[in-house]
């Protein structure tokens, strides 16, 4: 087996070195003759590229513009088997009467249709339209070679070897950075705790001591109001008559509850005035209930 491989190789090698030949004598020029409107001129490369190398196929357009308008000129080309890898770079000079239209297409193809066979690759000719008229440029043959030679064959090997990957090194050790992220986590944690601590609010210190036993929460509850009323504070005295309301409705002595509600809630912010006598009005119906 390894006999015949050698033997299709060397046999593939030959054919190529002869074709080349053939390519080198061949030229590339395509168009009409000199003097015309338009001429067209083709070249390709490599003309022997291997399997899956990239061909470049130039197209450069002359334009006479004393014949033909050089903006009027279009392009239409086909390159199957092979496919354009994007559209093709083009370049515009000018030298007297005559403009020099190039037009460059970078071609790729990795289909079964584009393996090494034997025969030219012959791309359809591309076709030139010019306002008056069109000319037809015939692209140079080429031939796709084999990538393996018959020693490789004989013995075949990686032409690549192997190589060992560089000894891994750090700025910093792993351990020692997991070592500092970690206590930094730490450390946020804690600061983090500290400021949720701080902005807790602190409870307001009581204006009437309730632990001696000796107020009810109800006249507890109204000695704080007649506080918050000669310290003039309107908050205070909303939380001390909303707390008044809750403990005249526990006293059942309900029509006073809704005053003192009422008075806790108005858009208006509360007066002294009115809120010590809502709490003359407290004290003279307890005394009454006996």
């Amino acid at each position: 087996m390894s006999k015949r491989l050698a033997i299709a190789g060397a046999a593939a090698v030959a054919a190529a070195a002869l074709v080349a030949a053939v390519l080198v004598l061949r030229g590339g020029e395509s168009g009409p003759a000199k003097g015309a409107a338009v001429v067209a001129s083709t070249s390709v490369s490599p003309r022997l590229p291997a399997f899956g190398d990239r061909v470049t196929a130039d197209l450069r357009v002359k334009v006479d513009r004393r014949q033909a308008d050089p903006r009027s000129v279009r392009v239409t080309a086909r390159f199957a088997p092979y496919r354009p890898l994007g559209p093709p770079a083009q370049r515009k000079s000018a030298s007297g009467e005559t403009t020099v239209l190039r037009y460059r297409y970078v071609l790729d193809c990795l289909e079964r249709a584009c393996l090494p066979r034997g025969k030219l690759f012959l791309f359809p000719s591309a076709r030139v339209t010019y306002r008056g008229g069109e000319v037809s440029a015939t692209w140079p043959e080429f031939l796709v070679v084999p990538r393996t030679q018959p020693a490789d064959l004989r013995q075949p090997q990686m032409r690549d070897g192997l190589r060992p990957l560089p000894r891994i090194s750090y700025r910093m050790s792993p351990a020692g950075l997991e070592l500092a992220f970690g206590g930094g986590a730490v450390l946020l944690v804690f600061l983090a705790a500290g400021l949720v601590a701080h902005s807790r609010p602190r409870p307001a210190p009581a204006a009437v001591e309730e632990t001696n036993g000796s107020l009810s929460p109800l006249e507890a509850a109204l000695a704080l109001v007649r506080q918050a009323a000669s310290a003039g504070d309107p908050v205070m005295q909303r939380k001390a008559l909303e707390r008044l309301a809750s403990e005249l409705r526990r006293a059942r002595l309900i029509r006073l509850a809704r005053s003192a509600r009422r008075l806790a809630w108005s858009k208006r912010q509360p007066q002294g005035a009115t809120t010590g006598a809502l709490a003359d009005e407290v004290v003279r119906a307890v005394e009454a209930r006996g």
